[in-house]
């Protein structure tokens, strides 16, 4: 390619992680390291686990909180590398809304209020490589896609650099149905990660509901116009408590 235009900023997003679980700020920033300088050229596929690699705690990952589906119950429990789905979302979003092609997406069980984009709900990735749950996309642009991520101890940011684009994205406002209303009982879990007696709120009441994005991608005559749908269920208030 010569020299590679990474001109413009084609898309950039960010969220706040500051003040969570130490744990969990150190896997977002070991992930943020990982993934900035990454070069996608034309017609590559990123995939964000082949990125990031093992997230074990050889590889030097913590342990932190994430979402765990079992018999039909969705709990936050324990996890290697929890947080790191932070990271996935705030890559793809800045991918989401420049039009780039998606190959694979999951959502979270759950809607996480800080992972609005733009006001906007419904753009969330989840990854977990020990089930095989990955976040790719496609560079289907003519030109390489330089992604610069960054974590300075209170937000993560995802900038997407390259060319100008030879196209244009319209994003509909999300459409939400079917809200289930959260129960704001509190459920309190014992740990040894927290002093004895203390506590730390780890997840809230959100409400579960339906939601629909529609992206269209316009060059000249051709759209390309896509549902993103996901259904995210009620989430419940759980507070940590050290023994």
């Amino acid at each position: 390619f010569g020299a590679i235009d990474v001109s413009t900023i084609l898309a950039s997003s960010s969220t706040t992680y500051g003040g969570g679980l130490p744990e969990r700020s150190h896997n977002i920033e070991l992930a943020a390291s990982l993934l900035n300088g990454a070069l996608v050229l034309p017609g590559q596929t990123f995939s964000f686990n082949s990125e990031v690699g093992p997230t074990t705690v050889e590889a030097g990952w913590q342990i932190a909180y994430g979402i765990a589906e079992s018999n039909g119950q969705i709990t936050t429990v324990p996890a290697e590398a929890g947080g790191i789905c932070q990271v996935a979302t705030t890559v793809f979003q800045p991918v989401f809304f420049s039009g780039f092609r998606i190959d694979e997406r999951a959502s979270h069980s759950y809607w996480i209020p800080r992972y609005a984009y733009q006001g906007n709900v419904g753009i969330d990735a989840a990854v977990e490589s020990t089930v095989g749950l990955d976040m790719r996309w496609t560079n289907d642009g003519p030109s390489p896609v330089l992604l610069e991520v960054y974590a300075d101890g209170e937000d993560l940011t995802v900038n997407l650099y390259g060319a100008p684009l030879p196209w244009r994205v319209e994003v509909d406002p999300p459409i939400i149905t079917n809200v289930v209303t959260a129960d704001p009982t509190v459920h309190y879990q014992e740990t040894d990660t927290l002093p004895s007696g203390s506590q730390r709120a780890i997840e809230h009441a959100q409400d579960g509901f339906d939601v629909t994005v529609t992206r269209r991608v316009i060059q000249g005559d051709n759209v390309v116009s896509e549902n993103f749908s996901t259904t995210y269920a009620p989430a419940q208030n759980v507070v940590l408590v050290g023994i």
